[in-house]
């Protein structure tokens, strides 16, 4: 009886021990694919950070990132923003989200700093670390440089502003002559200035007609051709 039991015993053992290493394995299978992971996305930069704001894990792009911008080898523990050129103004609104996520919210932020080789700005997306019921203690950041974006953004509001600059600059009335006296284009900047000009003028088409045909000032009219 005493060998059945111990017979019996070493088996559960055994079959114990065989769930305990196929969970192990699968354990290591999704820790190898969640480092994977973390490390193959192209472009994005991946960090976590404690609630005293320090670094706590970062992926190779992230590495490289803050090497080649700001030459400086970054390692766990660091303050995250003691890492940038951050004012303490910029500081303090950072760390207000930083606060906001660890009490659970998940926040988008656009932020840029001085590197060496310009500006750089970068879109992130702040997540809580939850785990069960345990009280949130890091904060995760899945970040991309959006410097081109933000250049081209830039570009096309200057583009715009000169245009509008330049439209300004034009005079109302844009008109040109021949020599026969003829308008051979006409332009306004102002949807009024035709209305204003009404009690001088017989038609509202310049193009193709003489001064004559369009002023009734023969004064007006010689002053044009």
């Amino acid at each position: 009886m005493r060998a059945e039991v111990a017979e019996d015993t070493n088996k559960k053992l055994q079959d114990e021990i065989e769930r305990h290493k196929e969970t192990q394995s699968q354990l290591m299978e999704k820790t190898f694919w969640l480092n994977a992971l973390f490390e193959s996305s192209y472009n994005l930069f991946i960090l976590s950070l404690d609630e005293n704001y320090k670094l706590v894990s970062f992926n190779e792009n992230f590495r490289k990132m803050i090497l080649d911008s700001l030459g400086k080898e970054v390692k766990n523990g660091d303050v995250f923003l003691d890492i940038f050129n951050t004012t303490s103004d910029a500081r303090k609104s950072i760390e207000e989200r930083f606060d906001r996520v660890l009490k659970g919210e998940t926040l988008e932020m656009i932020s840029h700093y001085q590197a060496n080789r310009g500006e750089i700005w970068v879109e992130s997306f702040l997540n809580p670390v939850k785990i069960g019921d345990r009280k949130i203690s890091e904060i995760s950041f899945i970040s991309h440089e959006i410097t081109e974006k933000i250049e081209a953004q830039k570009k096309i509001k200057t583009s715009e502003a000169n245009n509008r600059a330049i439209i300004f600059a034009l005079p109302d009335i844009l008109t040109k002559i021949n020599k026969e006296g003829i308008f051979t284009d006409f332009r306004i900047n102002l949807p009024n200035t035709l209305d204003q000009l009404a009690p001088h003028i017989s038609t509202k088409d310049f193009a193709g007609k003489t001064v004559f045909e369009v002023f009734k000032d023969k004064n007006m009219s010689e002053r044009f051709s």
